[in-house]
């Protein structure tokens, strides 16, 4: 919830100058992969739930140092969780606004917070649903520039949806749900984000 609502007040107040500023335009693709925070015998994590994915976005170059970004991205379950059975397939659109450092230099740093929706499928020990879920993200990145070509890497921090589901007692880990029979239910916890990504610009 303090991630939602730090996220939300920067979008907030960045939103003027959005509305105000003469904008340039960037498209972009992207690759990524994020994990659930896990703690096993008092040590911690980011392996639950393992997804990789693709995406597209777009920015808006709202001044020299303010953007703003829109993005679709598709996510599957890796082989560990399907293994460990669960398969999930989840789908996520996301406004963010950010702010760049130093962006006259091939090398420019930036913060970013935004969030969006998630549409996520998932089988989980023999049961089956969909959700249509919120979620929020801060994250920290940099972009590698050579003209109009930007090569970006991205590490945020989400907090969004996870199946409550048990584990075995072998030491391996199992995605079952804690009863059988039992309806999936969804908690909120946070999962680790990295993002690697090309994007042109419009000048």
């Amino acid at each position: 919830m303090r991630l939602f609502a730090s996220s939300l007040l920067f979008a907030i107040l960045c939103f003027p100058v959005a509305v105000f500023a003469d904008p340039g335009f960037g498209l972009g693709a992207r690759v990524g992969g994020y994990g659930f925070r896990e703690v096993t015998g008092g040590e911690l994590s980011w392996e639950d739930c393992r997804m990789n994915g693709t995406g597209l976005f777009g920015t808006v170059d709202v001044s020299r140092h303010f953007f703003g970004e829109l993005s679709a991205d598709l996510y599957h379950a890796t082989e560990g969780p399907v293994a460990a059975g669960m398969d999930r397939t989840s789908f996520h659109t996301l406004a963010a606004v950010g702010a760049r450092f130093f962006p006259e230099f091939w090398l420019t740093p930036y913060v970013q917070a935004g969030g969006g929706t998630e549409f996520t499928r998932i089988d989980l020990d023999g049961a089956s649903d969909r959700f249509v879920v919120p979620e929020a993200f801060m994250g920290v990145g940099g972009e590698l520039s050579w003209k109009a070509l930007h090569f970006g890497t991205t590490l945020r921090v989400i907090g969004m949806a996870l199946p409550a589901h048990g584990h075995g007692s072998d030491g391996v880990r199992h995605q079952h749900l804690d009863e059988e029979g039992a309806a999936i239910e969804l908690r909120r916890e946070t999962a680790a984000h990295v993002l690697f990504s090309l994007r042109y610009t419009f000048r």
